[in-house]
């Protein structure tokens, strides 16, 4: 994902957690590491209308209209606070092009200058397929978990992310068309609320103008990875065989989940889950 602050981890080991017991070892002996885990197949968001699907301008206008405030919404302080899951950064592919790819648990605190902390801790590795799986099982049973993949990483002005205020007016409608392919502006859309922490009347905003997109499919309702219900859009590349997922949260407008899809092979190539949004004054 093209998301500013987010930090990749290019290391396969995990972090592991220890239990309630504390296990004695022979002074100069390292304890013995347990094996790399390994998560579940990814199946593609199910979307309410998975054919014919409704036209989306007048309900993504409609849902831009009765938004209300969320949490964030009251909060102040000099750092916007983001949790985001993502899945697709850190990939391993086989000669035979089987992949698999780490889960991140990524938190950031940002400035106004962009300066700030990022804190990523990488999880067991999930599947775009069943053959992935298959092959990549026996090689994850003979690793092990050998150091620590959490990591905290204090960064300079425009470093761990956006400097400046989100675009809005003329500037956010130009934000959303760069680029000039169907699903950029979806694209755009997961850069925004991965950017910045967005206020009521901004995600409005952001609603009415991906309104006006043409090629964007409205989905219906739908449950993100995380189990929370939310109303999802589509666009289509059909140049590079991928389609982009939004979901909003219903009530606050929110932007919940982003996935990316190749439609060749009906496969989940990357997914974001937005899990927290923010303000504080305090670092975490």
């Amino acid at each position: 994902a093209a998301q500013a602050g987010v930090a990749v981890l290019v290391a396969a080991a995990l972090t592991v957690a220890g239990g309630a017991g504390v296990a004695a070892w022979p002074r100069g002996a390292a304890p013995p590491r347990p094996p790399v885990e390994a998560g579940p197949v990814l199946a593609p968001v199910a979307y309410q209308y998975p054919d014919d699907a409704p036209e989306a301008g007048t309900r993504l206008r409609a849902l831009a209209g009765r938004i209300t405030a969320a949490d964030h919404d009251g909060e102040s302080g000099k750092y916007g606070y983001h949790r985001v899951k993502s899945w697709g950064a850190v990939r391993q592919t086989s000669p035979e092009g089987l992949e698999m790819s780490y889960v991140l648990d990524e938190q950031s605190w940002v400035a106004a200058d962009g300066s700030g902390r990022l804190h990523t801790v990488q999880l067991p590795p999930e599947f775009p397929s069943a053959r992935s799986r298959e092959y990549w099982l026996p090689k994850l049973a003979e690793q092990t978990a050998a150091g620590s993949a959490d990591t905290v990483d204090d960064l300079g002005p425009g470093l761990a992310g956006p400097a400046g205020p989100p675009p809005t007016g003329p500037a956010l409608r130009e934000r959303l068309h760069r680029g000039g392919r169907a699903a950029d502006p979806l694209r755009a859309v997961m850069d925004l609320f991965g950017g910045h922490v967005l206020p009521l009347a901004h995600r409005a905003e952001i609603l009415r103008e991906l309104a006006a997109v043409p090629a964007v499919s409205w989905r219906g309702e739908v449950r993100d990875r995380a189990g929370r219900n939310g109303v999802a859009v589509t666009a289509d590349d059909p140049q590079h065989r991928i389609q982009l997922l939004l979901v909003f949260d219903p009530q606050t407008g929110d932007l919940l989940a982003y996935e990316h899809l190749d439609l060749a092979r009906g496969e989940v190539l990357a997914y974001l889950l937005f899990l927290d949004y923010g303000r504080t004054e305090q670092l975490g």
